[in-house]
């Protein structure tokens, strides 16, 4: 059965990966409409005013946030799989962990590993619509460590809030009680003679 700390965990994860999903979502809805006139797309019944003097949608700042959230929510969730991973299989994890490094330690140069990630990782800092700055990535990265502290305190409480109730619901080993000796009789006093008469 999953302890409370995992499932809390596991909503942790839920959480983040539908506000990712969302973030793509309006990612693409966005995209769609960006600098198109109000008046030409569906929205021109939210904006009635501003569809008819013929506005168009800029959303230069709104694609900046939506690529911080993206990055945040991927960070959160990447982290918190490599939380249940390593303290589920934390022997395994760490064994399987350590050869990766040390191999990419080895093969890097050799497999030109380092284009590869930086292919790989631009679209999370840039994209052909918003970019973020030294000053953004300094508040994800200082948002995703107090998400993460958040998440880790609370997995903490859950599995000490458990213990607690382990430790109240199971009952005390009855303690066997010392065997009382045995009454002893009591021994037959002396009768004391009468006093003999003279």
């Amino acid at each position: 059965m999953m302890s409370r700390a995992d499932r809390f965990l596991l909503h942790f994860i839920t959480l983040f990966l539908c506000v990712l999903l969302l973030m793509f979502g309006m990612f693409w809805l966005m995209r769609l409409n960006d600098g198109r006139a109000i008046a030409d797309t569906w929205f021109k019944g939210l904006f009635p005013h501003s569809a008819a003097e013929g506005a168009v949608f800029n959303f230069g700042e709104a694609f900046r946030v939506n690529l911080f959230i993206i990055d945040l929510s991927l960070l959160l969730v990447f982290e918190s799989i490599l939380i249940l991973i390593f303290v589920r299989y934390t022997v395994p994890a760490l064994l399987i962990s350590s050869a990766a490094i040390v191999a990419v330690a080895a093969l890097g140069r050799q497999l030109a590993l380092r284009d590869q990630i930086t292919r790989l990782m631009a679209p999370l800092v840039r994209n052909n619509y918003a970019a973020l700055g030294l000053r953004d990535t300094a508040v994800l990265l200082l948002l995703n460590a107090l998400l993460l502290a958040f998440m880790i305190a609370m997995r903490h409480h859950y599995q000490a809030l458990q213990l607690h109730v382990q430790t109240a619901t199971t009952p005390a080993p009855a303690n066997p009680s010392p065997a009382t000796p045995a009454p002893q009789p009591d021994k037959a006093k002396p009768e004391a003679k009468p006093p003999s008469e003279e």
